[in-house]
């Protein structure tokens, strides 16, 4: 008795250590600072745990008592014979939810599952005395467990990521000044204002200015797209280049990105009808390995009959269906493709024809340099570098494009000074680089400035490359 009082002191002091190990990694027991000069002010309410948290936290200890029942079963096997009496209490915690379920199956529900079929096992297995096994079972469970719930909340977390571009906060004209209030005071109607680097917050349409929206969660392309007075945006899309007004349409859940955001959180309920076919799938085996199990029992005994039990792997049919369907949509959704709806996984196997809209779901997500027209006194190079100078500390998708061809090619363009750099929304850029007017966008740029562009465009643009013409040449990219 002694020995296991302090076998079991050994253990609780371990586990102090280690939650006191955790605690310091994650940040939560800072060391002690020195005493204020003045009262501190009372904390503020810790925000509740979330039911997602709580689940992980549960599985956690599941899995750790699984494991040292596991291993105190083994060290019992292996000689330490005091250590088995430890074993049967902490496997009989670990297998306590299986006989829970097993017992409200049968009398609550009154109905033959599998979960019975696991409660029978694990009693029978208790009786035979054969506790490593149980271990090692309860122990596997407890990881296939915890294996689904983490595959799930990665999956929850790709998916909404592709909406992750929300504000919380919109600049709206009221009494002809701009105001930032809260996006749930936002009404239809109202004119905010969007400008580069923050989302669009609301689906609404452009009234007055230019810029360029990141529109791929919605589209699929790369592309940025440019939007003026009379064209439409929606929420969550990106601001790239450009500041405008926008009159808002829809705001709040009513956009179509919250929509869709609902549409794909709702795998939850796909995921629970693909469980519930497994589940039914599961528990027709059960009443054949229980015949099988009982006739075992009376030919060769009870170990044998353990054994037809637990020969019975349709568990995991259980546990891999809706898991693979959640990793599926995970890998999809780290591949930057978006399933909207997980039903439509179903339809895979009959489908034998693809339709694309558009060319550019079909190409890469970023921009390359492909070509660049030099007819004029400057070479390829030279044009490359004084575009990648004027381009190098600018976010168009484009121009960082051009920078990473002439870092390719070993081009010295940091050395270059660029002044008076001036972002054109909806035309380009115009700079001075070491003395030179570098004029780099589009045509209506050049023409604007009086400047006749060097190459025509037509041949590139109908092979898909965007054409960026600048005063010496053109760099297609």
């Amino acid at each position: 008795m002694i020995l296991h009082l302090l076998a079991a002191g050994a253990l609780v002091a371990a586990a102090g250590r280690v939650d006191d190990w955790r605690a310091r990694r994650r940040g939560r027991r800072p060391t002690p600072p020195d005493p204020p000069a003045v009262p501190p002010a009372p904390p503020e309410p810790a925000a509740p745990p979330r039911a997602d948290d709580a689940e992980r936290a549960r599985l956690d200890r599941a899995l750790a008592v699984s494991a040292s029942g596991a291993a105190l079963a083994m060290g019992g096997a292996l000689g330490a014979a005091a250590l088995t009496p430890i074993a049967v209490p902490v496997l009989v915690v670990a297998s306590a939810p299986v006989l829970g379920r097993a017992w409200h199956d049968l009398v609550v529900a009154r109905t033959v599952s599998f979960q019975i079929l696991l409660g029978a096992s694990t009693l029978m297995v208790l009786a035979s005395g054969s506790f490593v096994a149980l271990g090692l079972g309860v122990t596997v469970a407890a990881a296939g467990q915890r294996a689904r719930h983490l595959t799930r909340r990665s999956a929850r977390a790709n998916l909404e990521s592709a909406f992750a571009a929300w504000s919380e906060t919109a600049v709206v004209c009221r009494g002809g000044e701009p105001v930032e209030v809260p996006l749930a005071e936002v009404a239809a109607g109202e004119v905010i204002i969007v400008s580069a680097g923050r989302p669009v917050p609301v689906d609404g349409v452009v009234t007055q200015g230019v810029i360029a929206v990141d529109a791929r969660a919605f589209t699929g392309e790369s592309r940025l797209l440019d939007r003026v007075a009379g064209d439409a945006v929606r929420a969550s899309t990106q601001v790239v280049v450009g500041r405008a007004r926008v009159r808002v349409e829809r705001a709040g859940a009513e956009t179509e990105a919250a929509r869709l955001q609902a549409l794909v959180q709702a795998t939850d309920s796909y995921e629970q009808a693909v469980t519930q076919r497994s589940e039914a799938v599961v528990d027709a085996t059960v009443r054949p390995t229980l015949a099988l199990a009982a006739g075992a029992w009376l030919v060769r005994g009870p170990l044998a009959a353990v054994g037809c039990v637990w020969g019975n792997c349709a568990d995991l049919l259980w546990v891999a269906a809706p898991t693979s369907v959640l990793h599926t949509m995970d890998a999809a959704a780290r591949a930057g493709l978006l399933v909207k709806d997980g039903r439509t996984l179903d339809l895979l196997e009959e489908i034998d024809t693809v339709v694309f809209d558009k060319t550019g779901t079909l190409t890469l997500d970023r921009f390359e340099v492909v070509a660049i027209d030099a007819p004029g006194p400057l070479d390829a190079d030279a044009i490359l570098r004084l575009a990648a100078a004027a381009e190098r500390d600018q976010s168009h998708p484009i121009g960082k494009a051009i920078t990473a061809e002439a870092d390719r090619r070993g081009l010295d363009h940091r050395r270059l000074t660029v002044r008076r750099p001036e972002v054109r929304a909806g035309l380009g850029l115009a700079s001075t680089v070491d003395g030179r007017a570098v004029l780099l966008g589009s045509a209506r740029l050049l023409d604007a400035a009086g400047v006749a562009p060097p190459t025509a465009d037509g041949a590139r643009g109908e092979r898909g490359q965007t054409v960026v013409p600048t005063r010496y040449g053109s760099v297609c990219a």
